[in-house]
């Protein structure tokens, strides 16, 4: 059940829930994708979904009394926080949820008796309260939401669940903290990269930065272009930085600059310049993008702050380099654009750290999947 429609991929939390949805697939469960839509959405494509998910495809209706209700409840709760000077996104973790959503949800359970029903984002959680037992209740968090609503809220959304799924370790944390005694419903369950062919490094024209058009992504994009590139143009003049992703939008005319957009397969991004950057110094989650270059082979080179979440036995193949230390980082970069030994030696740890962690999640979700067949 999720807000987010997930063909096109526009980010790094849609490419999670399509691996995660083939990865059930692939393991012989039956999946019904719920589309929850928002107020207002993204472009989506409904074929693609259909074909993806067959007859397991739904989308919720907004009848239009429902939605005079829900603006009205948005608006009261724009005036409060304005009245009050609140320092929060939101006061209450169900503004944006659609009540008549669940009756929807009910009756789909009622003609489809789910065994497990997963909820994407804490301002999804009031779907599973639809959802009749012994329906194993799942809570899919993506990433904290402590920036956006009170901790009581937070709290009072997680409490909803049997299963809470946190997306790294940190936030895992974080959760257990709220919940107390019921701390033991958190596990952390991450992104999990499908098995891939790994690319060859052997050649590369310069450096890959791939990114939805995210703030944290327009930031780390900005700092390389501003702080990086011009030191490693300075030693390597005919390097190239290729951007991939709706970030290439945003990305400056630059004649060092390779404006790819939006690739359908991202090794499609990483082929011509296979070394991958991740200079994120903002924003909350897991990095998406670091798991799939390593899952393809792919060397990166990363800021602390962008390998957040990550253990470091799982970082085969990464250069971490301290937050904003623009020397460094270029020369991270350089080693790899000029050295395709050390390219192909970090490559091959890369996908043997990828290939570790992704067995770890799945074994992490089947541990949460077996929960319910110990239900029946």
């Amino acid at each position: 059940m999720s807000p987010l429609a997930l063909f096109p991929a526009h980010g790094g939390s849609y490419a999670r829930l399509q691996t995660l949805s083939a990865w059930l697939m692939s393991q012989g469960h039956d999946v019904d994708f719920v589309y929850m839509p928002p107020r207002k959405s993204r472009p989506w494509d409904r074929e693609a979904h259909r074909a993806f998910f067959g007859g397991g495809f739904h989308v919720l209706r907004r009848p239009a009394a429902g939605e005079l209700a829900y603006l009205a409840r948005r608006l009261m709760s724009l005036a409060k926080r304005l009245a009050f000077r609140r320092g929060v996104r939101m006061d209450g973790v169900d503004d944006i949820y659609f009540a008549p959503f669940s009756r929807q949800i009910a009756a789909l359970h009622a003609r489809r008796r789910y065994d497990v029903a997963i909820a994407v984002y804490v301002y999804s959680s009031r779907a599973l309260e639809a959802l009749a037992r012994p329906c194993l209740r799942v809570l899919d968090t993506l990433d904290s939401s402590a920036h956006e609503i009170p901790p009581g809220e937070e709290r009072r959304a997680l409490a909803r669940a049997d299963v809470v799924l946190a997306i790294q370790d940190e936030e895992a944390a974080a959760f257990r903290r709220l919940l107390g005694s019921d701390a033991g419903k958190v596990c952390m369950v991450s992104h999990m990269p499908p098995p891939r062919t790994a690319l060859s490094v052997e050649r590369t024209i310069g450096a890959t930065f791939v990114g939805s058009a995210f703030e944290a992504n327009r930031s780390a994009l900005g700092y390389f272009v501003d702080h990086v590139l011009p030191l490693v143009l300075a030693e390597a003049p005919a390097f190239r930085l290729v951007v991939a992703g709706p970030i290439a939008g945003e990305a400056p005319d630059h004649p060092a600059i390779v404006k790819l957009g939006a690739c359908d397969d991202i090794a499609e991004a990483y082929a011509r310049a296979p070394v991958a950057l991740n200079p994120v110094l903002s924003g909350t989650g897991i990095k998406i993008k670091l798991l799939d270059a390593l899952a393809l082979g792919v060397p990166v080179v990363s800021t602390a702050f962008g390998l957040t979440g990550v253990p470091q036995e799982a970082l085969g193949g990464v250069a971490a380099i301290p937050d904003r230390d623009a020397p460094a980082f270029a020369a991270a970069v350089l080693r790899l654009y000029r050295d395709a030994a050390y390219r192909a030696q970090m490559g091959a740890q890369a996908a043997a750290s990828a290939a570790a962690w992704t067995a770890a999640q799945h074994a992490a979700l089947n541990a949460v999947l077996s929960r319910a067949e110990a239900a029946r």
